[in-house]
């Protein structure tokens, strides 16, 4: 995707009329797994395209390739709580978090100034949302989650109006995936999430569905875990539900400040 001149709080994708469409979880600087799942589903890259739901940096040891990842004119990500903390933070407090690796940012520290700079400023043009319209149905990507009770046409505008609070919970809640929320959200036929790792492969949450499966692991060990590529057509009934289970105290980290199988894709 060529990155933006301008940044946009949600992006809204042309209908796919001649390809399929897959979503990936975190990537974490793994594109090689990434390449490697695209293969095995038989991507065309001439017709395919494939939605990141945010943090393609850190911790993998290729987080420097993210621009060549993204100028995959194929290729459309959005904005992470990782991406957001190159964002934020001034280019001295990225170097010096970088060098005591914070939070896997440690590739950064093996990088020009220069080409760091051009990844901060590439990162700050990526939406937060995704819209992937198709002829049945609409389907919406965000990196952590939508807001419990706003449906997702209240998101969009609460985004674009720049409202923290939406903006914060959207890039780094996990509070539906570690209370086991399944009431679904209103306004879109199903939502893909990154972020908070569900082991097992993916699972629906309501209309829901979480990606994440660790696959910065598996690049240091854990063949457990694995990289996630799901065509975003696949029926909700035949992803895995999410059981029922006691909801635990909700604690602060579920809320942003402020406020399973062997094989290396998931394929369903």
């Amino acid at each position: 995707m060529p990155i933006q001149e301008n940044a946009c709080a949600v992006l809204r994708l042309d209908m796919n009329t001649k390809g399929r469409d897959f979503v990936a979880g975190d990537i974490h600087g793994c594109f090689s797994q990434v390449y490697s799942a695209l293969f095995e589903l038989g991507f065309d890259r001439s017709t395919d395209r494939l939605i990141c739901a945010g943090d393609m940096i850190d911790r993998g040891r290729d987080s420097h390739k993210v621009l060549e990842f993204l100028s995959q004119p194929y290729v459309y990500g959005l904005r992470g709580n990782h991406e957001q903390l190159l964002v934020e933070s001034p280019i001295e407090t990225i170097i010096e978090l970088a060098q005591q690796n914070y939070d896997g940012l440690g590739w950064a520290a093996y990088i020009p100034r220069r080409m760091l700079l051009q990844i901060k400023q590439a990162m700050a043009k990526l939406p937060l949302a995704i819209e992937v319209p198709t002829r049945t149905e609409l389907i919406g990507v965000v990196h952590a989650d939508v807001p419990d009770q706003m449906t997702w046409q209240e998101m969009v505008t609460q985004l674009k109006a720049e409202d923290e609070y939406t903006t914060e919970y959207v890039i780094g809640s996990r509070h539906r995936v570690e209370t086991n929320l399944l009431r679904g959200v209103e306004g879109v036929s199903k939502v893909f999430i990154g972020h908070t790792i569900v082991k097992d492969g993916p699972v629906r949450l309501g209309n829901v569905i979480a990606l994440d499966t660790g696959a910065y692991k598996r690049e240091f060990g854990d063949q457990s875990y694995r990289m996630t590529v799901l065509n975003a057509a696949t029926p909700l009934a035949l992803i895995r539900q999410q059981e029922q289970q006691p909801m635990p105290p909700i604690s602060a980290r579920h809320w942003p400040a402020g406020a399973a199988e062997e094989r290396s894709t998931s394929v369903l």
